[in-house]
């Protein structure tokens, strides 16, 4: 039987963070939109859109939340349990982390150019 993606661990410049479940890697690439008139779909339209990945860290003693809210022009690498790593370039924290007391969580998000499947 094969194994699903259970497990994600992100690289942000190198420094190792693990997140909690729900993790998302988004690929970028193109958005299309459908261009209807006269009852018929005439055309379709393209805007990029930036690859990102999100969700929430485990947060330690050892994180440093303004280093995480500074990365611009970073390398984020996004590592799956199953082997498969996707790699976010020219990347950027696209808002401010945010902490959950109680749940040692930290939310946070990078965006950059469209990602790669490096493996």
């Amino acid at each position: 039987m094969e194994k699903a993606v259970g497990i994600a661990v992100v690289y942000a410049n190198g420094k190792t963070y693990r997140t909690k479940p729900g993790a998302k890697y988004n690929s970028g690439g193109w958005n299309r939109t459908a261009l209807v008139g006269d009852g018929a779909v005439n055309a379709y339209s393209e805007m990029p859109v930036a690859s990102m990945v999100s969700g929430e860290f485990t947060l330690t003693s050892s994180v440093d939340i303004e280093e995480i809210n500074s990365i611009v022009n970073g390398t984020i690498v996004f590592s799956t349990d199953i082997g498969s790593k996707y790699t976010i370039g020219e990347a950027f924290t696209s808002k401010p982390c945010e902490l959950t007391a109680g749940e040692g969580a930290l939310s946070f998000e990078f965006q950059g150019k469209p990602g790669t499947q490096t493996s």
